[in-house]
């Protein structure tokens, strides 16, 4: 089974070449919207074949001033939003955003750091940002567990252009488990308990009749979530008193106004959370083993009490009078 993966890397471009990609982005985006429009107002809902459609509009992409290559990306493009269309069968597409696909005549990469990508008017030299995972694809195609697709695409986010690169992937073997990890998870620390299998198969195998104590290694890991949260919750607390008016003699809460809801977007308590999060799990799961979690539910603090019953106050009996 292949499984299909994406990476988004940077591409470093002047100024020079981000106007020139700007110009080519806006030449696709007209150029996928004039065939989209095409295809809904003379096909219908009926499926459509690339040859023909090209064959009927390759004049007018032409004349947009595209490159022949992108104008033919263009079109494949405006195929699959269209017959996304068909099958869903809801209002009419609408081509608001773009990412132009770049085939592989359009491209070749050089080493591992850089990109040779012709835009609209010429071929360029692009640097790549160091990116780990694109790496490690690329490493798994050298050795010939992965393989690349021909065409990537040029997605911008703002002032920032990303080359997407798909891949192939088999995945890895299953692996037997080594060991069992059993882990609790406090405020600001994780306690994780290893039990090699191994060590304790042998030992249960020279058993003398005595009491067994497997071979259990506990790590620590510090995640300061509890100091953390209380970080932010004291920058949200000051925030709020900060932008708390009083009208008529009544306070209005400043967590209700617009200023403070635009810098506490700003915040980055969740990416710190995780971040942690996919920590401790990278160090759990660097050997194949059998992990061992409590079902505490959502709000474990609710649940725990909820099927205890109040103390009521009892009396004792009086002693009979005789």
């Amino acid at each position: 089974m292949v499984v299909r993966r994406s990476v988004a890397v940077p591409l470093l471009l002047d100024g020079n070449q981000f106007l020139d990609f700007l110009e080519l982005e806006r030449g696709y985006k007209k150029a996928k919207r004039l065939v989209v429009e095409y295809l809904v107002q003379n096909y219908k809902v009926r499926s459509a074949s690339y040859f023909k459609v090209w064959h009927e509009v390759k004049d007018a992409v032409r004349r947009l001033g595209l490159p022949s290559a992108y104008a033919q990306q263009a079109v494949k493009d405006a195929m699959e939003t269209y017959n996304a269309w068909t099958e869903a069968g809801r209002r009419p597409p609408a081509v608001r955003r773009v990412a132009p696909y770049v085939a592989e005549t359009s491209w070749r990469p050089n080493a591992l750091t850089s990109l040779s990508v012709r835009l609209m008017s010429e071929r360029y030299a692009a640097e790549l940002w160091p990116h780990k995972r694109f790496w490690l694809f690329e490493w798994l195609v050298r050795i010939g567990r992965a393989k690349r697709s021909s065409t990537i695409r040029l997605r911008r986010v703002k002032n920032r252009v990303y080359a997407v690169f798909t891949y192939e992937v088999e995945p890895e073997a299953g692996k037997e488990p080594v060991a069992i990890m059993a882990f609790d998870v406090n405020e600001n620390t994780v306690v994780a308990a290893r039990v090699d299998l191994k060590a304790t198969v042998d030992r249960v195998s020279q058993w003398n009749q005595q009491w067994i104590q497997p071979s259990i290694s506990i790590r620590v890991f510090r995640t300061d979530s509890g100091r953390l949260a209380k970080r932010y919750d004291a920058v949200r607390r000051r925030w709020a008193e900060e932008f708390t008016v009083e009208i008529d003699g009544k306070r209005l809460s400043g967590a209700h106004t617009r200023d403070y809801r635009k810098r506490v977007k700003r915040l980055r308590e969740r990416d710190r959370k995780r971040d942690k999060v996919n920590k401790v799990a990278h160090e759990l799961t660097r050997e194949p083993a059998v992990l061992v979690t409590e079902n505490v539910g959502k709000k474990p603090q609710e649940e725990n009490g909820r099927g205890q019953k109040e103390p009521t106050a009892q009396t004792p009996d009086k002693a009979d009078a005789h």
